[in-house]
C-alpha cells in the first residue's frame, strides 16, 4: 500500500537539516512501546536527529511553539491536546512542516482521517500510517513527508 501526502500539494523544499541527516523531531505517542518503535525505526535513517519526545498534547504543543520542526510524528489520539485540537492550531498558525498521523484504532480511523483532511489548508502536508508500524511503509511515509530517499545509499 503506497501512502502520500492527503493535501495534494507539491512537496515543500526540504531543509538543511534534513538533507545533513539531523532532523527536528517531535514525537508524540501516549504508549511508550509505541514511542520506542518510532525511535527505533527512525535511529535507523537518522543517526543524528534532534527528537523531541513527549506523551501529552499540552507539553508537546509548548515545544512545537517554541520551534518548528521539520517533522511532527503524532498518535490520532493521546491525553491533554487533541490531535484534532492541535491540527486547528497549526492551520491558524499556517504551519508548514509536515505531519504523519497514526492509529492503532482500524476501525475508527477512516472517520479520523476524513476529519483531518477537511481541517487541512493549502499549506500543511498530512500523512497517515497505520499500527503496527512496518518498516517499509514507514519508511515511505518519511520519504513522501521530507521529500528525500531514504533507500540505502541514497544519501
Amino acid at each position: 500500500m503506497r501512502l502520500g501526502p492527503e493535501t495534494h500539494i507539491a512537496p515543500t523544499p526540504t531543509s538543511p537539516r534534513i538533507l545533513a541527516g539531523t532532523p527536528r523531531i517531535v514525537l508524540l505517542d501516549d504508549v511508550l512501546e509505541a514511542r520506542n518503535c518510532h525511535k527505533a525505526f527512525l535511529g535507523f535513517w537518522f543517526k543524528q536527529a534532534d527528537l523531541f519526545e513527549f506523551e501529552e498534547g499540552h507539553a508537546a504543543w509548548a515545544e512545537l511553539s517554541r520551534a518548528d520542526p521539520d517533522l511532527l510524528i503524532t498518535d490520532s489520539t493521546h491525553p491533554g491536546l487533541r490531535c484534532e485540537e492541535m491540527l486547528q492550531r497549526f492551520v491558524a498558525n499556517q504551519a508548514k512542516f509536515p505531519i504523519i498521523v497514526c492509529s492503532a484504532f482500524v476501525g475508527h480511523f477512516p472517520e479520523v482521517k476524513q476529519r483531518l483532511r477537511e481541517m487541512t489548508s493549502p499549506h500543511l502536508k498530512i500523512y497517515f500510517l497505520d499500527k503496527p508500524l512496518i518498516a517499509e511503509v514507514y519508511r515511505e511515509v518519511l520519504e513522501a513527508a521530507l521529500g528525500i530517499s531514504l533507500a540505502p545509499g541514497a544519501r
